[in-house]
């Protein structure tokens, strides 16, 4: 999505200001670089305790759908014990480390998982073991965005219009996560470029256009 020239359309300035909002909450360089530096130090903590283990980035970070609370979401694949012990493996080498602040193993989820705050930067993370799915549903989420450039700047706004309102975690409050929030906005924008396909009519990427459907759809009517 690129800015329009403003004119008297109150939706071609509501357009521009979506943009700018997406770069306001874009990650500081800083801020990506603190993430990675997270990211390998607990890459190499598991490699500690499983050298041929691969760990890897889903969920926002992998998509670029990240805002500055984002977690981070890893997995890692190639570890042979199906059970939970390795969760807690993990955390006791985690925290005679020293990198964590805050660590809680989850083993009684659908997903197990260890969630932790990164010492230095304060930066949050879920970490699971053997969930390959996530990265499938992360690559399929960015050929979408790649394939329909208002989706991005759509699903950014959506999502932090969601989290002010504590409505982006499905438990306990009930809200929508992250990939039913995308699944959504995907399905929208595939019906209303077809809806436009029928009518035989131009493509219309105003992201203010774009914007009041999925929130009727979601919540009521808007107003």
């Amino acid at each position: 999505a690129t800015p329009r020239r403003p004119g008297a359309s109150p939706l071609v300035h509501l357009h521009n200001e979506i943009l700018r909002f997406c770069d306001v909450i874009a990650p500081a360089r800083s801020e990506t670089r603190m993430r990675r530096e997270v990211m390998d130090e607990l890459r190499q903590a598991v490699a500690r305790v499983w050298p041929e283990a691969e760990v890897h980035i889903y969920g926002s970070e992998l998509t670029g759908l990240c805002l500055p609370s984002s977690d981070l979401d890893m997995t890692v694949l190639g570890v042979q014990d199906k059970s939970t012990r390795p969760l807690h493996t993990l955390a006791g080498e985690l925290r005679q480390s020293g990198l964590v602040s805050y660590l809680q193993v989850i083993d009684q989820a659908k997903v197990p998982i260890i969630k932790l705050v990164h010492e230095r930067g304060m930066v949050a993370a879920d970490m699971s073991f053997g969930q390959p799915d996530g990265l499938k549903t992360g690559w399929l989420v960015r050929e979408h965005l790649e394939a329909m450039p208002p989706l991005r700047p759509l699903l950014l706004l959506l999502k932090y219009f969601l989290m002010q309102r504590e409505l982006n975690e499905t438990y306990p409050s009930g809200g929508v996560g992250s990939f039913l929030l995308q699944l959504m906005a995907i399905s929208f924008m595939q019906q209303r470029r077809h809806e436009e396909k029928v009518l035989g009519i131009a493509p219309n990427d105003n992201l203010g256009v774009s914007l009041a459907p999925p929130l009727q759809s979601g919540g009521g009517r808007v107003g």
